[in-house]
């Protein structure tokens, strides 16, 4: 079963023809208010603008115009040191998203956190973790970063490359 309520992900919606993704309103308050990154990609200026607020007040901005960008870089990591070193347990997915630029320089947009499904990397035998799997609760953040990378694909014309 998936839930967006087990997911911190990135708000995304239309605005006068320019998709806009900010920073969720959870993964706001996690980080007591203090970090907030909003991006506008602009098809009619072909431009993408990313704001990036630190402690209220320290703000940054930086443009990038479509022709900079090479690919969209897409990676996921497993945040659970149970399950990455080999034991059984819930992963905690991360989706990182972001832009590959000319002259190697990298953007990073946003990350897609959240619970991930049961993986029984133990000797002991499956069925051990039945209620494990049978009531397996998991996050949205695996298709909602795979539609926001193809929609970007899309409205960018560049390549998804997977960095590991």
């Amino acid at each position: 079963m998936r839930f967006s309520l087990f997911s911190t992900i990135p708000r995304i919606t239309v605005e006068d023809d320019t998709l806009v993704a900010r920073t969720s309103i959870p993964g706001w308050l996690l980080t007591l208010t203090l970090l907030h990154r909003e991006v506008r990609f602009a098809p009619d200026r072909k431009r993408v603008t990313v704001d990036r607020t630190l402690c209220w007040f320290f703000r940054k901005q930086t443009q990038v115009r479509f022709s900079q960008i090479q690919s969209i870089s897409y990676t996921y990591e497993d945040w659970n040191m149970s399950t990455s070193l080999g034991y059984s347990g819930h992963t905690r997915d991360c989706f990182s998203v972001g832009l590959n630029l000319s002259g190697n320089r990298h953007l990073h947009l946003f990350r897609f956190l959240g619970a991930g499904n049961f993986i029984d990397n133990s000797r002991f035998p499956d069925w051990m973790g039945w209620s494990e799997h049978r009531f397996d609760i998991t996050g949205i953040q695996g298709e909602a970063s795979k539609a926001f990378v193809e929609v970007l694909e899309t409205m960018l014309k560049v390549p998804i490359v997977s960095m590991s």
